[in-house]
């Protein structure tokens, strides 16, 4: 069967327009574009300019004199205001053959209380950066790093933040508190991995509250 046909309209996307659209939001924005480009070669401008604001209202701003359009929020697109799953239990580095290399067993956390009220760290990326992001996976490996900083098992925290690399492409920064998505290019990604990390299977979380 032939694929559906986009609606009709002569609006370009703008080429520095770099927010991650699914196929569903795109299939409303053309088809909000189609709309506004009808009401206008019919002269009905009151319905283009109701359109023009649905398309502001899904974060959508239209250029006429270039004819383009960009995302210019990408957090009121409809599948951002869609529910989403709940995260997958947050993955922890598993303890390597023999014990961890810090002196102890991973550090616990406290039941009940959200992972993200167990560290004192702050995020700095861009919302839109952390669409694909398991928050729960990366706060939970935050609160065990610190519990595991406090607890002097310096070996450990640094394997948790290689974790933090590796799986969720984030980085700490110590010195400012700070935590950030950032391409695994910049991050080092796995390179420094060590073997029973990479090896390793994923563990269930043992204790904290939901991220």
């Amino acid at each position: 069967a032939a694929p559906p046909r986009r609606p009709t309209h002569d609006y370009v996307r703008a080429s520095d327009d770099r927010a991650r659209l699914s196929a569903s939001d795109e299939a409303a924005i053309h088809e909000l574009l189609a709309r506004r480009l009808s009401a206008k070669i019919a002269r009905e401008f009151d319905t283009a300019d109701a359109v023009r604001d649905e398309l502001r209202k899904v974060g959508v701003e239209v250029i006429d004199r270039d004819k383009l359009w960009r995302v210019v929020r990408p957090q009121a697109l409809p599948s951002a205001a869609a529910p989403h799953p709940p995260p997958r239990p947050a993955a922890i580095p598993a303890a390597p053959p023999g014990g961890d290399r810090g002196g102890g067993v991973l550090p616990a956390l406290v039941p009940g209380v959200p992972y993200e009220q167990q560290h004192d760290y702050r995020c700095s990326s861009d919302p839109a950066e952390l669409r694909q992001v398991d928050l729960g996976g990366v706060h939970e490996l935050l609160a065990r790093r610190l519990a595991a900083k406090k607890g002097r098992q310096y070996e450990l925290a640094d394997e948790m933040r290689l974790a933090l690399r590796e799986r969720y492409a984030v980085e700490v920064f110590d010195r400012d508190k700070l935590w950030r998505v950032v391409p695994p290019s910049a991050g080092g990604g796995a390179a420094g991995a060590s073997e029973w990390q990479r090896a390793a299977p994923l563990a269930p979380s043992g204790g904290g509250g939901g991220g």
